[in-house]
C-alpha cells in the first residue's frame, strides 16, 4: 500500500472520516494518487459494510429528507450524505457541490466537497469535473470508495424515477449493537467476492488496505501477509504479480 493511501488510511482509522485538515496533511512528495487506487483501498470495507446494511434495509419502502439530512426506512432513521446524482435522461453524473438545490444544505455534502478536495490535491478528474458522462454501474465504484473512505455504514442508490441519487448513510450506537461480532469467516467471504467481481491491479494493496482498516496488525514478509486481531489470524500467500495464492485461517 503506497504512502499515499497509507496515511488516508490513517485518518479514516483514527478519526473516523477525512477533514480537510487530514487532507492537508497528506505528504506532497508521495506517488500519484489515482481513482482506481481509492477504488482498490476502500471497496472491500465496503463491501463488508454493505453486507449489514442490506440485512436491514433490504427491499423496504424509502424516503428522504435533504434540509434535515435523513433517509427513513419504515423503522429506521439514518443521518446520511450526498454526493451526487445521475440523470437517467442524459446519462451524466452531477457531483453535489455543483447542485444548486443541494448546495443550501451545506452539511450533508460535506463528504462530497472532501472528495472534490482531495481530486484537486491529486489531480483525479473523476472527484473535480462537476458533471460528466457516466452510466449507473460506476454509482456502485462511487458509493464503495464514499462509504469506506468516510466510516460510513452503508451506501444507498436512491432511484427517484428521473434519477438516482447516491448517498451513505450513519448508524446509530443501538443498531451497531445489533451486529454481533462476526468471525473470520466475514473477512474471507468478503475478499473473495472482492476479487471475484472486480478487476484489482495489486490484490497485496487492496487486501492490506481493507485488514488495516479492520482493525487487524498486518505483516508482510517475502509474499506473506500476517494478520491478527482480537484472536482471529489470516496468513495470505502471493505470487510475483501480487495476486492472492493462498489463504489460511488456521495457524
Amino acid at each position: 500500500m503506497n504512502n499515499t493511501l497509507k496515511h488516508i488510511n490513517e485518518i479514516v482509522l483514527t478519526q473516523g472520516s477525512l477533514t480537510k485538515e487530514g487532507i492537508s496533511s497528506i505528504p506532497t512528495d508521495t506517488e500519484k494518487l489515482i481513482f482506481w487506487d481509492l477504488f482498490d483501498n476502500f471497496a472491500p470495507l465496503s463491501i463488508d459494510k454493505q453486507r449489514d446494511f442490506a440485512d436491514l434495509t433490504e427491499g423496504i419502502p424509502w424516503s428522504f429528507n435533504l434540509e434535515k439530512g435523513i433517509i427513513m426506512f419504515e423503522d429506521y432513521t439514518f443521518p446520511m450524505q450526498v454526493y451526487g446524482s445521475f440523470s437517467k435522461s442524459s446519462g451524466t453524473w452531477l457531483w453535489a457541490w455543483e447542485n444548486q438545490h443541494l448546495q443550501q444544505t451545506p452539511k450533508i455534502i460535506a463528504n462530497a466537497v472532501l472528495l472534490k478536495q482531495l481530486g484537486e490535491r491529486f489531480d483525479i478528474s473523476h472527484l473535480t469535473v462537476p458533471q460528466y458522462d457516466s452510466n449507473q454501474n460506476e454509482l456502485y465504484d462511487l458509493g464503495l470508495i464514499a462509504c469506506g473512505m468516510f466510516g460510513q455504514d452503508g451506501y444507498f442508490l436512491a432511484d427517484y424515477g428521473q434519477g438516482i441519487m447516491l448517498l451513505t448513510v450513519t448508524f446509530s450506537d443501538e443498531i451497531k449493537e445489533e451486529f454481533e461480532e462476526i468471525g473470520i469467516e466475514r473477512e474471507v467471504t468478503v475478499i473473495g467476492e472482492f476479487l471475484e467481481q472486480y478487476e484489482v491491479s495489486n490484490q497485496i494493496d487492496a487486501i492490506e488496505a481493507y485488514l488495516y482498516l479492520k482493525g487487524f496488525n498486518v505483516t508482510i514478509a517475502n509474499k506473506e501477509m500476517f494478520a491478527e486481531a482480537d484472536g482471529k489470524f489470516m496468513k495470505i500467500g502471493f505470487n510475483e504479480d501480487n495476486f492472492l495464492t493462498s489463504l489460511d485461517t488456521e495457524l
